[in-house]
């Protein structure tokens, strides 16, 4: 439903969001209580979808899912808010990866 939304707060500095829907969808999205106008890589299935900077806009277009991929925002506690803007046929958040760095200079960590 327009106007519905999601939050959720992670520590990293990064997020990528799954999405799919119906026929097409339009979702803003937020960054830590301001509209996210930074770069976004979005990938996409058999659909298509699009990321507009100067108004927060995901659109998605098609029958199939799409992920964006949010990086850069630096090492910390971040809130990511997903509004539903438009809608035909629906929008579901599919899933929510945080991209944290990992890193291990020992060949051996002592697993098994």
């Amino acid at each position: 439903t327009v106007s519905d939304y999601v939050e959720y707060t992670f520590f990293g500095e990064g997020v990528e969001l799954w999405g799919s829907y119906g026929t097409s969808a339009s979702v803003t999205i937020q960054i830590d209580g301001v509209n996210y106008t930074g770069a976004a890589t979005v990938a996409t299935g058999s659909g298509s979808g699009t990321w507009t900077p100067g108004t927060s806009t995901w659109a998605l277009t098609g029958s199939n899912g799409s992920r964006l991929s949010i990086t850069g925002l630096g090492l910390g506690v971040h809130t990511v808010r997903i509004t539903i803007s438009a809608t035909v046929g629906g929008f579901t958040l599919g899933g929510i990866n945080v991209i944290t760095p990992i890193h291990s200079y020992a060949n051996d960590v002592g697993l098994g």
